[in-house]
């Protein structure tokens, strides 16, 4: 079995909006923050399943 050890680096998705939403991810920040945070993050990638309908 092979270790995987955690980065600071978000994997990349290949869409550029959906990365910038996965780097700006800060759990580290306080937990009243963390909806504000998902929901940016679902926001971006809703667009981008949108846009991949279209």
């Amino acid at each position: 079995m092979v270790a995987v050890e955690p980065t600071d680096v978000p994997p990349s998705t290949g869409h550029p909006q959906l990365d910038e939403a996965l780097a700006g991810l800060d759990l580290s920040r306080p937990v009243t923050e963390h909806p504000e945070q998902y929901a940016k993050l679902l926001d971006a990638l809703q667009r981008a399943l949108n846009e991949s309908r279209s």
